[in-house]
């Protein structure tokens, strides 16, 4: 399979894929959750790659889904998305279903980010066993404020965050930058922006000199006892009532109110309406203050 969203590049043992839509802040449409899907399968088969780390290329890691052309346009465009059952089937198969592919996968991923992070973005990290951010990476989850729905498809938020840190991220909406979400748990380790790819790579190939049955037969052991705790019965419940919000008379509202307006001028729009600060404008005020 030929790639126009991803690039792919075997390093030893190590295979090193990076989103690659910098125009659009590698917003996730279609066709980069397809090809993205179909290179975590090549590795989980693939018996000369022990580890795999995923990157973003440009200013950000990931904008999250793609507002503009939509989750569900190329390879998945013949997805009925009209009713509450192909709605449903779109997401669990495809939203779930390939988030949870990366999530346990038998080999270890480490996600390299930086810049902004936002809603579907910010799960996408979370799949992976290990992130080391950037000191300039800002993570963000508009969900409930934008869309009328509590978060992305899969509450990664209290196993990550705990249950008082996830409603006040989910609720308030803040931007909460690298060290905050070390702190809390989600992110590994922070490192300068320019140390992030060697710190990643170097990371990855100590991992991949370890014994591939050990390293896999570890996460399997670590992942059962989510498992154990309940964790992939909350992300199976959550994914009902996020989907619920999705036809409610509020997420309706939101739909109504983007009319023909571009994706910029809705969002900024709901955005000021809820308070909600804008991480672009929150970017350039960084960057005029030198702290991005």
């Amino acid at each position: 399979m030929e790639y126009s969203t991803i690039l792919t590049e075997q390093v030893g043992a190590v295979l090193k894929i990076t989103l690659n839509r910098p125009e659009k802040r590698n917003a996730q449409d279609g066709r980069l959750i397809s090809e993205l899907h179909d290179a975590m399968v090549r590795a989980e088969t693939d018996d000369s790659i022990h580890v795999v780390t995923l990157f973003g290329a440009g200013k950000s890691f990931s904008a999250g889904h793609d507002l503009k052309e939509g989750s569900a346009s190329g390879p998945f465009s013949d997805y009925e998305r009209e009713t509450t059952y192909g709605r449903l089937k779109y997401a669990d198969d495809i939203l779930f279903g390939y988030w949870m592919y990366i999530h346990d996968l038998r080999k270890p991923t480490i996600a390299a980010v930086h810049g902004h992070l936002a809603t579907a973005g910010v799960s996408l990290a979370a799949m992976c066993d290990i992130i080391v951010a950037a000191d300039d990476a800002k993570f963000l989850d508009h969900a409930v404020t934008l869309f009328a729905t509590p978060g992305t498809e899969l509450a990664w938020y209290p196993w990550e965050l705990g249950v008082r840190k996830a409603k006040e991220f989910l609720w308030t909406q803040p931007i909460w930058d690298a060290e905050t979400m070390e702190r809390l748990g989600l992110v590994n380790r922070v490192v300068p922006r320019d140390e992030l790819e060697s710190t990643v790579m170097s990371m990855a190939e100590q991992i991949a000199q370890a014994s591939p049955l050990a390293v896999q037969l570890t996460k399997r052991s670590l992942n059962q006892a989510w498992t154990l705790m309940g964790k992939k019965a909350a992300f199976d419940y959550h994914l009902m009532t996020q989907q619920g919000a999705m036809w409610s008379d509020e997420a309706a509202k939101r739909t109504e109110a983007r009319g023909g307006k571009t994706t910029t001028e809705w969002l900024s729009e709901v955005r000021e309406k809820a308070g909600v600060q804008d991480p672009r404008a929150a970017a350039s005020r960084d960057s005029a203050n030198g702290t991005n």
